[in-house]
């Protein structure tokens, strides 16, 4: 078929003009009285006072009255202590003063489903074979009920 398009692949990350372009065709798609598509970034880390060594961290960011929890680490020496609820605990008091109603986020079976569990999250996805012979969960927890 030659439409007069070409269909482009790359491996790399798309550059900030596709982004800006992706994100204005987006936008003209949002429904009048839904707020703009403006996703704001949050980085929380875990920081040793005496040597500045990164024990654990948090990456995610808000868009949309709901905080996506992205990448949550505590380095393996560390773990058992806490730490990842200190840094979940934290993300959810700054998607609160943010105005979020809520967080999100997704784990796999191999990791830390129960920990979300044991933190109040409730599951509204599983993917299974993602990857093959495990499965991704999705975890939901409401601040706007708490």
């Amino acid at each position: 078929m030659d439409d007069g398009l070409d269909v482009l692949i790359q491996e790399e990350a798309p550059d900030a003009t596709l982004m800006d372009r992706i994100a204005q065709g987006l936008e003209l798609t949002r429904p009048n009285g839904v707020a703009g598509y403006e996703p704001r970034a949050l980085t929380i880390r875990l920081q040793a006072k005496g040597n500045g060594a990164i024990i654990g961290a948090l990456v995610g960011q808000s868009v949309w009255d709901w905080l996506y929890v992205n990448l949550l680490w505590v380095d393996q020496t560390s773990q058992g202590q806490g730490l990842g609820r200190r840094l979940m605990q934290a993300a959810e008091r700054e998607a609160a003063r943010r105005g979020c109603m809520g967080i999100w986020v997704s784990t796999y079976s191999f990791q830390a489903p129960d920990f979300y569990k044991k933190l109040g999250y409730s599951t509204f996805g599983r993917i299974d074979d993602f990857p093959r012979g495990h499965g991704r969960h999705f975890f939901q927890k409401r601040l706007d009920r708490t």
